[in-house]
């Protein structure tokens, strides 16, 4: 297969039509170069040209778009959770506090209850 080379490198080797062929050949592949306005240097970036390579390019950035917008709302979703399971911790440690003083009281009326001296003066009457 023969590579074609620049018409502006080899003007004698090239007629018009060859020329005219080239041009559209190249204006015609996948990704052509254009300069950014904010480029002082001219340096060129890709971009798609037709509409498979936007398609392509859409796609890419659609997908990267969606997996940052996935981590985000999971990212959001775990710490609700978290802070939901500190709010239960947080009820449960006061419920532990209020059951552990109601068994220390029921504990005391069982002793109350048990005193040998009580326990004689009920069987004295």
């Amino acid at each position: 297969m023969k590579q074609l080379t620049s018409p502006s490198q080899d003007n004698h080797l090239w007629n018009s039509s060859q020329r005219n062929h080239a041009v559209e050949h190249r204006a015609s592949m996948a990704w052509s170069y254009a300069v950014d306005d904010d480029d002082p240097e001219g340096l060129t970036t890709p971009s798609p040209s037709t509409w498979w390579g936007a398609l392509v390019m859409r796609s890419v950035t659609i997908a990267c778009l969606l997996t940052i917008l996935g981590a985000a709302l999971f990212h959001i979703w775990s710490q609700s959770q978290a802070v939901q399971l500190g709010f239960e911790y947080s009820r449960m440690v006061r419920q532990n506090k209020v059951l552990k003083a109601e068994n220390f009281r029921l504990s005391l009326s069982v002793a109350k209850l048990r005193d040998l001296q009580r326990l004689h003066r009920i069987a004295k009457q």
